[in-house]
């Protein structure tokens, strides 16, 4: 009858026609493409995860962190560092600790126990997002296999060097030297960069928005987070933050990124903030030299 809907047919009821579904999930063949280039991307970067654990075998580079360790494991080298740590202490190794933080502890051992843990656990969290940190750098670099030139290269080192706390005799350099590929340059080339670069930085604190942000990340999750967790998080809201940043903000990969941060157990809502914080942090101009 005019005017009237008839019924589905062969029992339809509830089910959308086809061009209903493809409104809804989008064109098939673009989802295929976005799949591909996601299952592409994730073997690449498996890929270059192995070439970076096995440089750093090969090098003799002892590290915290590891590249595809799963939480669990990630979490196991982390108590087996600070047992280690602990175990540095009682040897009489104070390096890792502010002596001076506790001097205010005197005789009650209990209470010094408990400083000297939270002050290692610190440092480990600190190594870990500077271990972090240069090895996403340099997988950035071995996956756009580009060849730098030697300046560029030597900074990039001292760069590093600097943000491990590192110097170019440790066993790093060689990592650094070979996994950023082109030509070697030498360790004292790199040392005298080091050195300019650490007296421009007692002018301030070269890594004030990091810690900055870091805390941000603390506040917004309540502190429910490994420091691997944390590292990865601010790792991937800086990416998303610096897409939306020169207009990149849509396809496969921005979305597959807010979907792990979700898995993290992030809200939409804390990742919208966090992205807006790490904005305003890295816009944040320098303070002024007194």
């Amino acid at each position: 009858m005019a005017g009237i809907d008839q019924p589905p047919r062969n029992g339809q009821f509830g089910k959308e026609s086809d061009w209903e579904c493809s409104e809804i999930l989008g064109d098939p063949d673009d989802m295929d493409a976005a799949l591909a280039a996601l299952v592409e991307k994730s073997e690449r970067i498996s890929d270059v995860n192995s070439q970076i654990n096995d440089m750093l075998i090969r090098h003799g580079v002892n590290t915290i962190y590891q590249l595809g360790l799963s939480d669990e494991e990630s979490s196991k080298r982390e108590d087996a560092a600070l047992e280690g740590y602990r175990q540095d202490v009682e040897n009489g190794d104070f390096s890792k600790l502010d002596i001076s933080a506790l001097e205010e502890y005197g005789g009650d051992k209990l209470a010094l126990a408990e400083a000297i843990d939270l002050q290692l656990q610190v440092y480990i969290e600190k190594r870990i997002a500077s271990e972090m940190f240069v090895m996403m750098c340099v997988s950035t670099e071995l996956d756009s296999q580009r060849v730098m030139d030697g300046t560029e290269k030597t900074d990039m080192i001292a760069d590093h060097l600097l943000v491990l706390d590192e110097t170019s005799r440790s066993p790093w350099f060689g990592f650094l030297n070979e996994a950023l590929g082109g030509e070697d340059v030498s360790p004292e080339r790199v040392e005298r960069v080091m050195d300019a670069q650490a007296a421009a930085n007692k002018t301030g604190d070269p890594y004030e928005k990091s810690r900055e942000f870091y805390d941000r990340i603390f506040m917004e999750t309540g502190g429910g987070l490994s420091a691997v967790q944390t590292a990865l998080v601010a790792y991937d809201i800086a990416g998303l933050a610096m897409k939306e940043m020169t207009d990149q903000a849509s396809g496969g990969e921005y979305a597959y990124c807010i979907e792990k941060l979700q898995r993290n157990g992030l809200s939409d809502e804390q990742i919208a903030t966090l992205i807006t914080a790490y904005k305003e942090i890295v816009q944040k101009p320098p303070k002024a030299e007194e």
